[in-house]
């Protein structure tokens, strides 16, 4: 724009102005007037589209919406095309990502541009942890804060004016504080590349450091060094011990996971660095697998010590950690509220303690890490896929599934991953390669033994070095699933995703290894859609390309195309049906299999195929809503998506719509709205939403009381359902009458008349539940009712032992090892499934029970309870059952005490609800219970050893439960208020600390203001009590003892 007369000026920019109005963007003169002044330094592209005559580029100004054109009234409402490619002049362009390594096509297509295209950031909100890293702005480094330096032109100035050469030196600030990002150069992180990329980014942008160096961890021979480069070294370097300098900062990316982690190499790494500065461990798994790991991580206070360089000083929150000589390491999550709590640490000595999660180095020089696996015999496919289940997000075990149809190359696994889970991140592909289902193939073996192995083997280059033991850094590493997990997991791989990771995979090979060679996956995909793929010889292979790449793909591809079509090649077309067909048969057989014959692509096969017969069809609409809403509730099963719960839910009220014309088909409708309200209400109570919980359980047992109503004489179905039912009500509300309703229908629904007809399991797990809810009744008799609870605790352990004895598999011919070998009701039954366990720890806690009640167990169950817990603790279970096993473990443990009188006993209890706390998630019930437990076993320690050391710990653990169960009115936050108390009380009588006494009193204070009325409310008052007469008779104050009457006066007669 050339400079005219300022009518012009004002006429271009106005019309500037309406352009900008138009397209949506700001009118503000100032921006404008920015994009003015660059559009001056700024050229077009060469051939970069213009504005063309003729060509509307947008709404003209002053156009209106009234203006535009609308869609016509039959369209609007109707799904519209997102994609442009069929519209007259549009041009498709094909965009390609090269791969280091891989033959690139030689002649395939016209040559293109480099095109860079934006990927899914690792780091999703960079601005809050930039935010959060600030702090780091203001540490001081152990080093002298200023440094001298030589001033040219006063030097200059002064030797011009007195001819004397002096040299002239000027302070000035250091900024010479550098940050080094250490990746572990394993395997397994390779995933994590892009996140180191992206923290070295924000930290360069941060403006806290002189120099931001990346660096890889290498382990070989018995140390571990850095370099620069992922590759192993060819010359020998200082191991990384050796690197000297208190002007930095290291932040180690690793998950935790190789081999160097567990044999003292990275424990002497850790111990040397932390002595010379700051360090931290950046964990990227996520928290709920950091107890795996070779270095696990608790909760931890820690401070800053403004002595040494790097020195850390800390005190776990919870489990063990923090004794003397122990140093903390910070492990940190990605994230700004972790990062920032550990740059705060940093910002000055001397600050109040934060509260972060640390791994401990421990005094000897080793990581305190993981206890070692029981020994046990390998798992078997079958083993190992459901142990991944029970561990793993449902997105990683989708992509474990969807890359059993795909060679588990790494460039592969990521463009699966991309194209079917879109939304997921290195975490959960992570979760698949250390899951334990696949293994690493070593350098240049991507397949299994053959010719064409050996033939690339012999043409491969030689490696620059080789250390024993160790895997080299490799982003194109082959994987391999171990022994019977592929066909396990294909099992769960539908056709349609099975057809889409094979196109995907042949667009791949396509642009990376070309057209010339035969493209195994296109054939297979062709297969799987049932058309014939036509003969031909594959066109000549351009030079450079290697064709021996294509094994492991036809390999793949033969496994796919096997597992869903017969013998023969191509599916033979179905015969014509001699009438039209709404399948609706065919879905119904399905749904009545046994659940472990069906396979997920046939239930989204049968959702696809009632959706249309649900909404649109008008003869047998209420039909189809029944099984829809069914076939979602076996699909939720499979998958865990809350969302189809929900839509499970809509179709269930339909179903009873359509069936209340005909009344003999309402009750099973009402019936199936209850099972769809009771399966969501237990998913939201074990997501913490209690208030929608409570209303879907509430409405469930509304519509079961209708069915029950109309039902004469009641049914088996809708009677356990609602004993299941009430029963997590109890749960929820602790109404002792909904206990007592529970109990009434699943005895009835015991004896209904066609009970025999739901088969033995589901008879077995109805005993169980009834032992359970007698087991739950006996807990509520006080003392007075001892004969009732011994009578509730008998019929208990005998419904429990019915329910074990039809739910534990056939004895075995062969012994099994010691990880699965349970006592139940036989000798050494396999406990696999959750509910055999479930039902084998209630009738070991009728056992316990009964001993710290009444002390009168035989022997014989005494023996055979320890013998149960012992073997689901070792087994693999899911984590709710892990952790019940530790608690279990650690009451026979005290119960064992009151009979021997043997502190080791009260020791080892300690530590087992120590394991028990380290399993549970923060702020779950369960780990508030193991803390609770903890406290108790260590207060009785110190009352049989008076060790002072058992009493502090004591007090520690019980701040952190009382931390973990939080403030309020709830009964788990009383108990642990009255059990700090009594820790504190218990250590003032024992150092007499005048502080702990008042601290109690104020503890018993707070308390007391939250309790509700009751009989917890008389415990609260009565401790307050005797706190504020401990105190009057101590200071004297008539303040105190006018206090304690009061609370002596709140306390019921």
């Amino acid at each position: 724009m050339t400079a005219g007369e300022p009518r012009d000026r004002d006429r271009l920019f106005a019309e500037l102005a309406d352009l900008a109005r138009a397209a949506g963007l700001t009118t503000d003169p100032e921006p404008l007037l920015d994009a003015l002044w660059l559009a001056r330094f700024a050229t077009p592209r060469p051939g970069a589209a213009t504005d063309r005559p003729g060509r509307a580029v947008g709404p003209r100004p002053g156009e209106g919406e009234q203006d535009r054109p609308r869609p016509p009234a039959a369209e609007v409402g109707r799904a519209r095309p997102t994609s442009t490619a069929d519209a007259p002049g549009d041009e498709r362009v094909v965009l390609g990502a090269p791969t280091p390594g891989i033959p690139r096509r030689a002649v395939v297509a016209p040559p293109g541009e480099l095109v860079r295209l934006p990927r899914a950031p690792t780091v999703p909100d960079r601005l809050p942890l930039t935010r959060a890293l600030r702090p780091l702005r203001s540490f001081a480094p152990a080093v002298p804060r200023y440094r001298r330096r030589l001033d040219v032109d006063a030097t200059v100035t002064r030797m011009a004016e007195t001819g004397v050469p002096e040299l002239v030196m000027r302070r000035e600030p250091r900024r010479d504080l550098r940050l080094h990002l250490v990746i572990d150069a394993t395997p397994s992180m390779v995933v994590w590349h892009d996140l180191l990329q992206e923290l070295r980014q924000i930290c360069t942008h941060l403006g806290a450091f002189h120099e931001v160096r990346v660096e890889y961890l290498h382990a070989f021979g018995h140390r571990v060094a850095t370099t620069a480069t992922p590759h192993f070294p060819v010359d020998d370097i200082p191991p990384a011990e050796d690197d000297d300098g208190a002007d930095r900062i290291r932040l180690l990316l690793s998950d935790c996971t190789g081999a160097h982690w567990g044999d003292g190499r990275m424990a002497a790494a850790l111990a040397a660095w932390s002595r010379r500065g700051p360090l931290a461990v950046l964990q990227p798994l996520p928290q709920r697998l950091w107890a795996r790991t070779r270095f696990p991580a608790t909760a931890a206070l820690v401070r800053r010590s403004a002595a040494a360089l790097g020195g850390l000083t800390g005190h776990a929150v919870r489990g063990r950690g923090g004794e003397p000589g122990e140093q903390p390491i910070p492990v940190l999550e990605p994230t700004a509220g972790a990062m920032g709590a550990w740059a705060r640490l940093l910002a000055g000595p001397g600050a109040p303690g934060v509260r972060m999660a640390v791994g401990w180095l421990a005094r000897d020089g080793r990581l305190r890490g993981a206890a070692p696996e029981p020994p046990g015999r390998e798992p078997d496919g079958p083993e190992r896929v459901a142990l991944f289940r029970r561990n793993a997000s449902p997105a990683a075990y989708r992509l474990a599934v969807s890359l059993t149809a795909a060679p588990l190359w790494m460039p592969v696994m990521k463009l699966v991953q991309r194209a079917i889970l879109p939304q997921s991140g290195p975490a959960e592909l992570a979760e698949v390669l250390l899951g334990g289902l696949v293994q690493r193939r070593p350098s240049g073996e991507p397949w299994r033994d053959g010719p064409a192995r050996d033939e690339l083997l012999r043409d491969a280059p030689p490696r620059t070095q080789e250390f024993p033991g160790e895997e080299p850094w490799n982003e194109e590493q082959w994987y391999a699933f171990r022994p019977g997990v592929r066909e396990v997991l294909l099992d769960a791989l539908s056709r349609d995703e099975a057809l889409l990771v094979q196109k995907y995979v042949s667009a791949w090979l396509v642009e990376h290894v070309g057209g010339g060679a035969r493209n195994y996956p296109a054939i297979a995909a062709a297969q799987l859609q049932g058309v014939p793929e036509t003969e031909q010889e594959p066109a000549p292979v351009a030079a450079g390309v290697d064709t021996r790449l294509m094994a492991p793909f036809a390999e793949v591809s033969r496994q796919v195309v096997r597992r869903y079509l017969a013998p023969g090649g191509f599916p033979a077309p179905a015969p014509a049906p001699a009438e039209p067909t709404d399948g609706l048969a065919e879905v119904r057989a399905l749904l009545s299999a046994p659940a472990a014959t069906r396979r997920i692509g046939q239930l989204i096969g049968a959702v696809e195929l009632l959706r249309p017969l649900a909404v649109e069809g008008e003869a047998r609409r209420g039909e189809a809503a029944v099984l829809l809403a069914e076939a979602l509730l076996a699909l939720w099963g499979e998958q865990g998506d809350p969302g189809l719960l929900d839509e499970a839910d809509e179709f269930a009220v339909l179903a009873e719509r359509e069936a209340r014309a005909v009344p003999e088909r309402l009750a099973a409708a009402r019936l199936l709205g209850a099972r769809v309200l009771h399966t969501r209400g237990g998913y939201q109570a074990a997501t913490g939403d209690r208030r929608r919980a409570l209303w879907d359980l509430r409405y469930a047992d509304q519509l079961l009381a209708g069915v029950l109503a109309t039902d004469e004489p009641p049914s088996w179905a809708p009677l356990v359902e609602r004993g299941q039912v009430l029963f997590e009500l109890w749960q929820a509300e602790r109404d002792a009458q909904r206990l007592d309703r529970a109990e009434a229908m699943l005895r009835a629904a015991l004896g209904a008349r066609d009970a025999a007809d739901a088969g033995a399991e589901a008879l077995a797990r109805a005993r169980a539940l009834l032992g359970r809810v007698l087991l739950e009744r006996s807990r509520l008799r006080v003392p007075p009712d001892d004969a009732m609870a011994d009578a509730l605790l008998e019929q208990a352990y005998d419904e429990l032992g019915q329910a074990l004895a039809a739910l534990a598999p056939e004895p075995a011919t062969q012994q099994p090892s010691g990880r699965e070998q349970v006592a139940t009701g036989t000798p050494h039954a396999a406990l696999d499934r959750p509910a055999l366990n479930g039902a084998a720890l209630d009738r070991v806690e009728t056992v316990l029970l009964r001993s710290e009640r009444f002390g009168d167990v035989p022997r014989d169950r005494w023996y055979e309870a320890r013998t149960t817990v012992d073997g689901v603790r070792r087994a693999p279970a899911d984590g709710r059952t892990a952790i019940r096993a530790e608690l279990l473990t650690g009451r026979w443990e005290r119960a064992e005490f009151t009979v021997g009188r043997d502190p080791a006993h009260l020791r080892e209890a300690a530590r087992r609800f120590d394991a028990a706390a380290a399993l549970a998630s923060p702020g779950s019930p369960e780990r508030a219970e193991s803390l609770a437990e903890r406290v108790r076993a260590l207060l009785d320690l110190a009352t049989e050893t008076a060790e002072g050391a058992a009493l502090a710990e004591a007090v520690v653990a019980a701040r952190a439960a009382a931390a973990e169960a939080g403030t309020g009115t709830g009964e788990k936050a009383t108990e642990a208020a009255l059990l700090l108390a009594e820790a504190l009380l218990r250590r003032h009588q024992a150092v007499d600390d005048p502080t702990d006494l008042r601290e109690a009193e104020y503890v018993v204070e707070r308390a007391a203001e939250q309790v509700p009325a009751g009989g917890l409310a008389d415990r609260v008052w009565s401790r307050l009590a005797q706190l504020r007469r401990l105190l009057y008779r101590r200071h004297g104050v008539e303040r105190w003892r006018r206090l304690a009457e009061e609370a002596e006066a709140r306390v019921s007669r």
